[in-house]
């Protein structure tokens, strides 16, 4: 199990920092607003068999840049299995994530799977 939490009390001088750093300009933004965001995590992995390891995890950001608040919840998960199979390996995955927005109150749902087979 694993956690983490990320704390900005200037998330538009974040971004500035972001945008100039990569060569970019930025015109029209107020950088004394108050912008802050907070990102909490938290993650359990197990492997219940050999050549097999499952995750879960759970995020909750938040934001508030420019006077609007942005909120999301984040719930997912997944296992990947691996295998010596004749002269190579044999990776199979799959992940499913959920997100859910306190603005507009839409949940999006995520699902994705990998196989590989190297020769």
């Amino acid at each position: 199990m694993s956690g983490s939490l990320n704390y900005s009390d200037n998330l538009s001088g974040q971004l500035l920092e972001s945008v100039v750093a990569a060569g970019g300009v930025v015109s029209g933004l107020n950088s004394n607003e108050t912008s802050n965001s907070l990102d909490l995590m938290g993650i359990a992995s197990y492997a219940p068999i050999t050549n097999l390891q499952t995750s879960a995890y759970v995020e909750r950001r938040t934001q508030n840049f420019l006077g609007e608040n942005y909120g999301v919840n984040s719930y997912g998960g997944g296992a990947t299995y691996a295998h010596t199979l004749l002269d190579g390996n044999f990776n199979a995955s799959v992940t499913v994530t959920e997100n859910t927005s306190d603005q507009t109150a839409e949940d999006t749902l995520a699902f994705r799977r990998r196989r590989i087979t190297p020769a």
